[in-house]
């Protein structure tokens, strides 16, 4: 199979391999991560880099860095934190490009993104590997940090039938119902960015999320197993003050040492005129 073309390029400063394919651009980052930093069409990048942005841990400053990166839930301080400033493998085969980052030596995993175009469509596959001597229960956690000024669409699960639950919407401590970033519709949870201070975060199950901003909608699919953590919540979503976070999360399982624990997102980019324009949206979702 012949091989994808790149070019290295700066991106606010960071290093990072750009490839194009189908139409879809993305690009990793060759110092930091594992991270895809950039996805979109051509120079428009639906990511937000914001490599000065972060907080002090136990650990050191953390940087949040944006693009799109692999934690592990349950979240935890420092754990969840791990310092990921140091430079990673990027090994391109074929039409495949596969990012290793180094063991963290105090969480006892390594973390791998793998990167598999298909037609108008990336395949995004997150491998968290336990490389301690003990089982580690945790879920993947993909989480792409987006461009603020955008909406985000969590469609919810249709109505039943019967006298017990079917449907859930977690939320964080940190979050108010009567928040005018929330905007709940018959069938969908919608989280509209504002560059507002306080952060929010709600999540819920389910298969499909989009973010809309500026014409362009990306769209994430996930199949659906479990348990997760968070309330059994598989599909997120954080909003900051210069960004929001799009985030699914894998099932939550022991991992043997020696064993990978992996997690799949296939990834669209879409143009829509609205973002709320429910014909063009139900068909994007579907």
């Amino acid at each position: 199979m012949e091989g994808m073309k790149w070019r290295d390029v700066l991106l606010n400063g960071l290093r990072v391999r750009m490839f194009e394919v189908n139409g879809i651009s993305f690009g990793v980052a060759l110092d930091v991560g594992p991270r895809v930093l950039f996805f979109g069409e051509k120079d428009f990048n639906l990511f937000a880099v914001l490599p000065e942005v972060g907080f002090q841990t136990p650990d050191g400053f953390w940087r949040l860095y944006g693009g799109h990166r692999l934690w592990v839930a349950p979240e935890a301080m420092p754990q969840t934190y791990s310092i990921d400033d140091g430079p990673v493998d990027v090994e391109v085969r074929g039409k495949r490009v596969t990012v290793t980052g180094p063991v963290e030596e105090k969480n006892g995993i390594r973390k791998r993104l793998t990167i598999k175009p298909e037609e108008k469509a990336l395949r995004v596959v997150h491998e968290v590997e336990n490389t301690s001597r003990w089982p580690l229960e945790f879920a993947p956690w993909a989480i792409s940090v987006l461009r603020g000024g955008g909406y985000a669409v969590i469609p919810l699960k249709p109505r039943g039938e019967g006298l017990l639950p079917d449907r859930h919407i977690a939320l964080w401590p940190y979050t108010s119902l009567n928040d005018e970033r929330l905007l709940f519709l018959e069938d969908c949870l919608v989280v509209k960015h504002r560059a507002v201070r306080e952060p929010l975060k709600v999540g819920t199950r389910g298969s499909v999320a989009a973010y809309w901003v500026e014409g362009f909608l990306f769209v994430k699919r996930v199949e659906e197993s479990g348990p997760y953590p968070d309330l059994g919540s598989n599909i997120e979503v954080y909003a900051g003050e210069n960004y929001i976070e799009l985030e699914t999360l894998g099932p939550l399982r022991r991992v043997e040492p020696g064993e990978v624990h992996s997690h799949e997102e296939l990834w669209e980019v879409k143009r829509m005129e609205s973002p709320l324009e429910r014909g063009a949206l139900d068909e994007a979702l579907s």
